[in-house]
């Protein structure tokens, strides 16, 4: 038995800070002059959508149109998910527990599922004889918080917020402001998604004692001139129907860092108000934000906003199409969490990306780190080869030292090595398979520890297989894991 355990290793951070909120040129119906509205096939409907060989990416599988412009997927916008595993609430509470023995608070925002939060544009005619509940997925989204919440987990529920408090976007009123969680022809939420997510963190880390020890800083957000922008389902539907994608265009709303001069200063009158673009990924940081591509994407800025809602600096670690686990894993990996830990450590998630939740291992012993020198068993750097390489072999004489909970190491030392997958293999004759691919990172996957799923003594031998070419060694070892 083989189980396979994949992470998508990219990496995409945005050069501004930036939110767009969506003004779509694109009507569902034609409106005769003397009579009701006509509906009107469009442009982007056609068979090929149903058949799979057509995607450019299995994630946009399979679009379906709902009202208006609205587009929505069948195999995660309109099923309805089962909440999230006792096994995987497991996971994270043991992260969470790691992280916090090293002075880290963990906080998890977890997107609503986007069928069921924008019901109202489902068009049942769309759904083609697909059924789903909003109300099922809904239920089970709550499931989720509570679960998260109930392991001692900081969990927020940004809808739930945002319908007690009214929020309203900067520059609007409450009666202008758009109240639409995502984006028509987009999985990624809009200003508004990404402006009430942000306000509902501020709320669960405020009561947090570490929170009055953050470095306080001043940020403003405010709209400016419409950009031209691209929402990815509608781009991919008028490619496979080979049509004409329309020009839209949108709301861009800018973070900006904010200060009050001192009297006497020789570069401003006194009280002045300087402003300098916030700045999108910063070394370090007391508070990091990891995540999907909503987290960097240039039309939310979300991380503008966790910056005016928290008042401090927000260095963001987001990784567009990684999934559940690229952005975390490539951030606890990194030398800069390596140097610094931060605060809080805020990881927005799509809810669906929550059914790889079961394999959280290479994250929660990127957590743990690496023993070193404290290894309870070592080998010897091996050279790699094509195939497999056994890199790592148990001695019959050093399973007494490895029983309980352990992590293995495998170190490349400081060869660019970005693409591979390794096996543990066990005494029973299965095995866990591990996928790495980090040719976007910003940092080569040189070093990874994973939490072995198993007890120590039922690890045989640990082997290696380069999706790449490299030249060098592999050594690897065995560590002691937190409980």
């Amino acid at each position: 038995m083989l189980r396979s355990h994949m992470f998508r290793l990219t990496r995409q951070v945005g050069a501004l800070a930036l939110i767009v909120l969506y003004a779509v040129a694109m009507p569902a119906h034609s409106q005769a002059t003397d009579g009701p509205a006509v509906p009107v096939t469009p442009a982007w409907s056609c068979p090929q959508l149903d058949e799979a060989r057509f995607y450019s990416d299995d994630r946009y599988r399979y679009i379906r149109h709902g009202q208006g412009e609205w587009l929505f997927r069948t195999q995660t916008d309109l099923t309805a998910l089962p909440p999230v595993s006792v096994a995987a609430v497991e996971n994270f509470a043991r992260l969470n527990r790691r992280l916090a023995l090293s002075g880290t608070r963990l906080v998890i925002s977890v997107m609503p599922p986007r069928g069921a939060t924008m019901r109202q544009f489902i068009d049942l005619a769309g759904l083609r004889g697909q059924r789903f509940s909003p109300d099922a997925a809904m239920s089970f989204y709550g499931t989720t918080i509570k679960r998260l919440r109930g392991a001692g987990i900081v969990a927020t529920d940004p809808l739930s917020a945002a319908g007690k408090s009214g929020f309203v976007l900067p520059g609007h009123s409450l009666e202008g402001a758009s109240t639409e969680f995502y984006l028509s022809g987009d999985p990624r939420w809009t200003a508004y998604g990404a402006f009430v997510t942000a306000r509902a963190l501020r709320q669960e880390i405020s009561k947090d004692p570490l929170f009055s020890r953050l470095t306080a800083k001043r940020f403003k957000t405010m709209p400016a001139p419409r950009q031209p922008v691209i929402q990815a389902l509608r781009q991919e539907a008028h490619r496979i129907c080979n049509s004409a994608s329309p020009r839209e265009m949108g709301i861009v709303y800018a973070t900006v860092a904010t200060q009050t001069t001192d009297a006497g200063a020789p570069s401003a009158r006194p009280g002045a108000v300087t402003e300098t673009p916030a700045r999108p990924y910063l070394a370090g940081g007391e508070v990091v934000l990891v995540g999907t591509g909503s987290s960097v994407y240039d039309g939310a800025n979300f991380s503008g906003f966790l910056r005016e809602e928290l008042a401090t600096d927000v260095a963001n670690h987001g990784i567009a199409g990684g999934g559940l686990s690229a952005s975390i894993l490539s951030y606890l990996s990194s030398e800069d969490y390596a140097r610094t830990k931060p605060k809080f450590l805020i990881w927005e998630m799509q809810y669906h990306n929550l059914r790889e939740a079961d394999d959280l291992h290479l994250i929660v012993g990127a957590a743990d780190g690496d023993c070193g020198k404290n290894a309870l068993i070592s080998g010897a750097a091996t050279p790699v080869k094509l195939g497999q390489t056994t890199a790592f072999k148990v001695a019959s004489a050093d399973y007494s030292r490895i029983r309980g909970p352990v992590n293995a190491v495998m170190d490349f030392g400081k060869a660019n090595i970005r693409r591979y997958h390794f096996y543990l293999n066990y005494s029973d004759g299965t095995k866990d398979r591990f996928d790495i691919d980090a040719t976007r990172w910003s940092h080569p996957a040189n070093k990874i520890i994973v939490r072995v799923p198993r007890d120590g003594t039922e690890l045989v031998d640990i082997s290696l297989v380069l999706d790449q070419r490299m030249t060098g060694k592999v050594s690897a070892r065995i560590c002691r894991a937190t409980a």
